[in-house]
């Protein structure tokens, strides 16, 4: 160690910098994708760069050796599909100071790859900033490149759950490709995702000036309507959507459905010619349409006609004998006429077809139960669910959602705790429990111990909402009111 003196310090790098650039052969090789012996070599000039760095840590001509290696190293990971290992050689790059074009393009590539979506915008952000601005400057980009290159930041931003940042990035993209349509419909349905309904709205309304029969952006406005609950204003544009195209996948379903709440406003106001003119125009669209039909079954029932009612009821299931929507619908539209022998029957029919019924038909009834206030069927499908030998993690936390509606937290906890121990890397399981358990003094130990088990956990599954959603729990242990409502709202219960 005496010996190291800057003068040989100085001398050994260099000679690990001239021996690295010897490897590389001023870097010729490395357009050969397909040499192993380029990929080798690459390795090894890195390596040797670094040894000299050991000795001359700012030399920038080996910086600039390892770093190139580095970004070759990365390129040929992506090529293969390794991308972790694509990310580790150009990340080290990145972190030394590098931001060249092509490595941020390489390292947003390798972001999306892993899943890595909010880095990834960062990275397609940077290139868009970084670009030059003179068109005879190298890696200029055309405006069109930059609304692409926007649109994928944009996109990006959206799969990661920030929903408000995606929004602004596509108005970039737009102020460089404003005439562009998809663009303009990718942004509404970021605005939408974000809850930002009206504005939206107002963007779509835009659009349908410029084109008032484009079917996508028709589809869209359809929606919004619904969403801010103006449900014939929606219906229209569904069947204007529908006259334009026959065969459009959600304008059908979407015109049952709306007839069917529409018909079910009128019905629960006694209003029974309207209901009839709703569900008749619904079924004209969607004859075979299961809730459509139950729902003019349950307009008979409540003229008082049963025997119409268990006439179209036996028509339905002689057409559908095997179709769980069409048990589903039958066995809600009894409950709610009242009729719990006929309730009785049809779920008998139901649980001996063959093969039976999946778990999933009882969790839906016992959470459509509990909704409507159903409770004592609403134990009894979470009952026969419970039960069942193969319940997964995510039954179980369905099921919590059951017995909390319905008044039963010791049953809320035996769920939570059963789905905790069948998956303890489940962040949103020990979130629940944690959240659950909060309403009790004595478990607030054990609270804390699942809430800060979900906010590791929803980290590693890159979950920022679950993360959210723990610290603030983790924030009230100090407050005893309140937390048995936040379960309802976390799990969706009663909603």
């Amino acid at each position: 160690a005496g010996m190291q003196t800057p003068w040989l310090s100085g001398n050994l790098a260099s000679a690990y910098g001239q021996s690295a650039i010897k490897l590389l052969g001023t870097g010729r090789h490395c357009h050969s994708s397909t040499s192993n012996g380029s990929g080798a070599a690459l390795s090894e000039a890195l390596s040797l760069a670094e040894q000299g760095l050991r000795y001359a840590p700012d030399n920038p001509a080996l910086r600039l050796i390892a770093n190139y290696a580095r970004q070759h190293l990365g390129y040929r990971a992506a090529q293969k599909g390794d991308w972790e290992t694509a990310r580790k050689h150009l990340w080290v790059a990145y972190q030394a100071g590098q931001r060249g074009h092509a490595l941020l393009l390489n390292l947003a590539l390798t972001a999306e790859a892993l899943g890595q979506y909010a880095q990834a915008a960062s990275f397609w952000q940077q290139l868009i900033r970084s670009r030059p601005r003179k068109v005879i400057a190298d890696r200029f980009i055309s405006n069109e490149q930059v609304a692409r290159v926007w649109q994928r930041a944009a996109q990006c931003l959206g799969r990661a759950g920030s929903y408000k940042e995606a929004a602004r990035a596509y108005q970039n993209a737009l102020r460089y490709a404003p005439q562009d349509v998809n663009l303009q419909l990718e942004r509404i349905a970021a605005l939408a995702q974000d809850g930002r309904y009206i504005a939206a709205y107002s963007a779509i309304s835009d659009l349908l000036i410029q084109d008032p029969e484009h079917k996508e952006a028709l589809a869209w406005k359809a929606h919004l309507l619904e969403q801010m609950s103006h449900p014939y204003a929606a219906l229209d544009s569904w069947q204007r959507v529908l006259k334009l195209d026959p065969d459009h996948p959600a304008a059908r379903q979407h015109i049952a459905h709306l007839s069917c709440q529409l018909g079910d406003d009128y019905l629960e106001k006694d209003d029974l010619r309207h209901a009839l003119i709703m569900y008749r125009e619904g079924l004209e669209v969607a004859p075979k349409d299961a809730r459509l039909r139950t729902s003019l079954i349950r307009f008979y029932g409540v003229l008082g006609d049963l025997e119409k009612a268990h006439e179209d009821t036996e028509q339905l299931l002689s057409e559908r004998p095997d179709d769980l929507e069409v048990y589903y619908w039958l066995i809600m539209t009894w409950m709610r006429l009242g009729k719990e022998d006929t309730v009785q029957e049809y779920l008998r029919r139901a649980e001996a077809l063959q093969p039976p019924p999946p778990l999933s038909f009882y969790i839906t009834l016992g959470i459509d139960c509990a909704k409507n206030g159903y409770n004592h069927w609403a134990n009894r499908f979470a009952e026969i669910a419970q039960q069942h030998p193969s319940i997964d993690a995510q039954e179980l936390l369905d099921l919590a959602q059951v017995f909390f509606a319905i008044g039963e937290p010791q049953r809320v906890t035996e769920c939570l705790e059963r789905a905790t121990a069948l998956a303890p890397e489940m962040a949103e399981a020990h979130l629940l429990l944690g959240m659950h358990l909060l309403s009790q003094a004595e478990a607030k130990p054990k609270a804390k111990e699942h809430l800060l088990q979900a906010e590791r956990l929803a980290h590693q599954e890159r979950s920022a909402a679950i993360a959210a959603q723990a610290r603030w729990a983790l924030s009230t242990l100090s407050q005893p009111e309140g937390r048995y409502e936040r379960f309802r709202s976390l799990s969706g219960a009663g909603s």
